[in-house]
This record gives structure tokens, sequence and C-alpha cells, in this order.
């Protein structure tokens, strides 16, 4: 059973790459509408999220501004 079907989504992902743009553009590109909007956090990251097929969520952040 899927994540959708369960309504779980406890548990998701966070991968960190050096340039959310391209990333985003190469998943689009292999699997077009999957990718929501890129958008700059006030958190210091640029990122944007997706759902896979069986529903878990993923977030795609790059590191644009230090921590605090």
């Amino acid at each position: 059973m899927t994540a959708i079907l369960r309504n779980s989504h406890a548990c998701y992902a966070y991968l960190m790459v050096s340039d959310a743009d391209a990333y985003r553009a190469d998943i689009e590109a292999r699997a077009p509408g999957v990718c929501g909007p890129l958008d700059d956090k006030p958190w210091g990251m640029r990122e944007f999220g997706l759902r896979t097929i069986d529903g878990h969520r993923i977030m795609i952040g790059q590191l644009i501004a230090p921590p605090a």
C-alpha cells in the first residue's frame, strides 16, 4: 500500500544540491509536473519539493546564505 493510500507522510527526505535550478530543470525534463515551485526561503535555502509516484515527499535545496 502506498503512502498516499495510507495517508502516511510522517517520513520525508531532504536532498542538498549545489544548483537547485539545474537539478529541478533536469527532473522536470524527465518527469514534467512532479516538482513544486522553486523559492528562496527565509532560512537561507533555495528549495523545491516533489512527490514520488507512491506519495513520498522529497525536498531538494541549495544553501544560499550561511546559517545565522
